[in-house]
C-alpha cells in the first residue's frame, strides 16, 4: 500500500520531500547526457475474452531533464538526512570503484551496502507510478529501520559495456497470484546500470519466494549476474562477462508478460 501523496512513505510521518532516486551524491559520477527523461508505463491488459493485450502509456516521469537528475517526491525532510543519507554514504566508495569496472571479492558488509543502496533506488523509482508499484509499507519501514533489504528482495549485480544502456531503466510490477487487470503488483523486476555496473533487483511474496528464488538463479547464470542479496552463496567476484545494450534489454523484459 501507497501512503497519501503529503505522508512520507518510509515513516509514515507528514510531510515529503523532493529526492533525487540515485542520492545527489551520485548527481557528479553519474552525469546526464540527455535533456529529456521518456518514461513509459506497461500494463498487460485483460480483455472480455481474458487475451491480454500491451497497454503503453506516458508516464510522469516524461519531463525535461536527464534520467539521473530527476527527483521524486515520496520520503520526508528526516529520512532524506538520516538514515537514507547515511545508507548512500556506506555504499558510495564501494560503488564508484565497481562502476569503474574495478571489481574484487566482496565481504558481506560491502555486499549488504551495495544492496540496500540498489534496494532504495528501486524503491524510489517505484514512487513514479503508485498504480504498478510493488514495495509495500512494511518492505518500506523494514529498510528504513534496519537499513538492509527485505528478506524477500534479491540484489544482483554484473557488467554492462553498452552506451544506450548508460541511462535506462526498466522496471515490471506485477501480480503472482491473480489477473492483471485492476490489480495490485505484488512482484517486481527492476533493471539499470551504474557506471560499468549491471544490476537488478527483484521482490515476491513471502510464500512464493522459494519458487521465484530457484526461477532468479537460472538468470544469473544466463546473463552472468551475482547476488549480493541475501547474503551467502559464491564470493563475488570479476564477472564472467560484460553485458551488451541488447542482452540489458532482454534482461529488463524477462517478467513482461506480451
Amino acid at each position: 500500500m501507497s501512503a497519501p501523496p503529503n505522508i512520507c512513505v518510509f515513516c509514515g510521518e507528514p510531510g515529503n520531500s523532493k529526492e533525487h532516486y540515485w542520492g545527489q551524491w551520485a548527481k557528479k559520477h553519474l552525469p546526464g547526457s540527455a535533456d529529456r527523461t521518456w518514461h513509459d508505463v506497461r500494463r498487460p491488459v485483460a480483455s472480455a475474452g481474458g487475451v491480454l493485450s500491451d497497454s503503453v502509456r506516458k508516464g510522469p516521469m516524461s519531463r525535461q531533464g536527464a534520467l539521473r537528475n530527476q527527483q521524486i517526491r515520496g520520503a520526508c525532510r528526516v529520512c532524506n538526512g538520516g538514515w537514507m543519507r547515511e545508507l548512500h554514504e556506506r555504499a558510495a566508495p564501494i560503488l564508484l570503484r565497481l562502476a569503474k569496472s574495478e571489481w574484487w571479492p566482496l565481504n558481506d558488509a560491502e555486499r549488504t551496502a551495495v544492496a540496500a543502496y540498489f534496494a532504495l533506488v528501486s524503491m524510489m523509482w517505484q514512487l513514479a507510478d503508485r498504480e504498478t508499484m510493488a514495495s509495500t509499507a512494511s518492505e518500506r519501514k523494514y529498510i528504513m529501520e534496519k537499513g538492509v533489504p527485505p528478506s524477500n528482495w534479491i540484489v544482483c549485480i554484473g557488467e554492462c559495456k553498452g552506451q544506450d544502456w548508460s541511462e535506462e531503466i526498466m522496471y515490471t510490477g506485477f501480480q503472482f497470484d491473480s489477473g492483471f487487470e485492476n490489480s495490485k503488483a505484488n512482484c517486481h523486476q527492476f533493471v539499470s546500470t551504474f557506471g560499468g555496473m549491471a544490476f537488478s533487483t527483484f521482490s515476491f511474496p513471502t510464500a512464493a519466494f522459494a519458487g521465484f528464488s530457484f526461477a532468479v538463479s537460472g538468470i544469473l547464470n544466463e546473463f552472468a549476474l551475482q547476488k549480493i542479496w541475501p547474503l551467502g552463496g559464491a564470493v563475488i567476484g570479476t564477472p564472467k562477462r560484460s553485458l551488451s545494450d541488447r542482452e540489458m534489454t532482454k534482461l529488463g523484459n524477462l517478467f513482461y508478460i506480451n
